[in-house]
């Protein structure tokens, strides 16, 4: 979440618990509250103004009150401008690089590599991953920004694998068939690179074959 004014603001990214709430104090000042905890007595209650009826059976649930230690992990990012300048930092953040060590692969790799290349900035990587039947890849982008935006991106080959030829605009079901007027279907390929055109917030998905 972020507090600014358009020329400073604070971004606190979080691991975990993504709830919080913006309260506005008498002397013009912000307070950000953040909840650690989610705790419970009990899985339903009879007694709730706000709504009628029980939401379940109404069983106790003392395990669910949380009870002992704790560590939150939280990233206080203060920043100039708006929350533009500021949402990578807490994305890289909130989804760390990790690390895995295999006994595949031999040989030397270069210093430095990428899977996916994306632009413009505002345009954040939602997923990357294998298609649902196996048989392509999926990348899912998102245009953060209440603006629309024109950016591209495309997949690299890596050793061992044949450049991806063919792309798709796909729904999030990974279909590219939807009713007639929609954007999805062949992608806009120009030298390797998927024109994208996203509206304000809007999710995009790009499914990439070899043949």
């Amino acid at each position: 979440m972020d507090v600014s004014d358009g020329q400073r603001g604070l971004t606190v990214a979080n691991r975990g618990l993504p709830e919080y709430e913006a309260l506005q104090e008498r002397d013009g000042t912000v307070t950000i509250a953040l909840t650690l905890l989610r705790c419970v007595g009990w899985l339903s209650r009879t007694d709730i103004r706000t709504r009628r009826g029980p939401a379940a059976p109404s069983l106790e649930t003392p395990g669910a009150q949380m009870p002992g230690r704790w560590t939150f992990h939280y990233s206080l990012i203060p920043h100039g401008s708006g929350w533009e300048t500021s949402f990578q930092e807490a994305h890289r953040f909130a989804r760390p690089l990790r690390a895995l060590r295999t006994d595949r692969g031999a040989g030397d790799l270069p210093p430095e590599g990428s899977l996916i290349e994306i632009e413009p900035p505002a345009l954040a990587l939602s997923s990357l991953k294998i298609a649902e039947d196996g048989d392509a890849i999926v990348a899912r982008v998102y245009n953060t920004s209440d603006a629309p935006q024109e950016g591209r991106l495309r997949l690299l080959p890596w050793p061992g694998r044949l450049p991806h030829v063919v792309a798709q605009m796909v729904d999030l079901n990974e279909e590219p068939c939807l009713p007639a007027g929609t954007a999805l279907g062949p992608a806009d390929v120009d030298d390797g690179w998927v024109r994208l055109s996203a509206r304000p917030n809007q999710i995009l998905s790009v499914r990439f074959r070899t043949a």
